[in-house]
């Protein structure tokens, strides 16, 4: 039986609010990320990606505080990245609530850190973002601490072969915020023996039906376009055609 496909929401988080993301340059505040994770997990979605954006750039340590705040309140399960630097943060995040940890630049900064992590917590419950683009014909990797992309064969990187993360969070960070943009070219730069999330500028559910065609594809996460409308995911839901997701959630209410 093949694994179901995941519809996953992100939360991202700046200044300890919750915001829509244009880019990664331009930022709209949408209010209490404890109160939008609380919808999410109403209404069914299938993960809940919270991403505290500006932790790592600025030193930060994760946001323990708001992650077991979210946590108590979601029964979803719930992935988190921001301001990861090191084994004791990954415990910590994980004793917050977390059931498995987004990393970012740690994986760049000290690839040794990513093996530790990963035996220590099990490969399973890591996961590596990446935030990409593509131009001329080759992927670039984007550092949002440097603000420079440089030209990855992602084949031939040690932490693709040692499968020290169980997926990769595919960011589509130029597009990211513009709706239904997604560069699905992307996922050809990518080993076929690997799991990738995608996420950034997907809107709609024709671009989900077309990513989740792709054996790599494992789930797609939204962002910015699950605050338009109350039941967005559900929606999108019942608009594919494949048999491989979890039946939508409607939540009734009594008075």
């Amino acid at each position: 039986m093949a694994f179901k496909k995941r519809l996953v929401a992100s939360i991202l988080v700046k200044d300890g609010i919750a915001v829509q993301s244009f880019g990664y340059k331009d930022y709209l505040p949408i209010g209490n990320p404890v109160i939008l994770a609380e919808n999410l997990d109403r209404w069914g979605v299938d993960e809940i990606v919270i991403l505290s954006i500006d932790n790592t750039k600025k030193g930060i340590d994760p946001d323990l505080r708001l992650l077991s705040e979210i946590s108590k309140r979601v029964n979803t399960p719930i992935a988190y990245g921001g301001g990861i630097k090191n084994l004791e943060n990954v415990l910590d995040v994980i004793h917050s609530g977390a059931d498995r940890i987004i990393i970012d630049q740690l994986y760049f900064q000290n690839p040794s850190a990513i093996k530790m992590i990963s035996e220590s917590i099990g490969s399973q419950a890591v996961i590596l973002s990446l935030p990409c683009s593509v131009s001329d014909g080759k992927i670039s990797h984007y550092n949002y601490i440097s603000k420079k992309s440089e030209d990855m064969d992602f084949h031939s990187l040690p932490f693709m072969k040692e499968f020290v993360a169980s997926e990769f969070l595919l960011i589509d960070h130029l597009h990211e915020g513009k709706p239904n943009s997604f560069s699905e070219g992307m996922l050809k730069f990518f080993p076929n023996d690997i799991s990738l999330i995608c996420f950034g500028g997907i809107s709609n559910s024709q671009q989900v039906e077309r990513l989740f065609q792709n054996q790599n594809v494992v789930g797609v996460c939204i962002g910015n376009f699950l605050n338009y409308k109350e039941h967005y995911f559900q929606n999108i839901k019942l608009e594919l055609s494949s048999s491989l997701l979890r039946n939508p959630v409607f939540e009734s209410f009594q008075l």
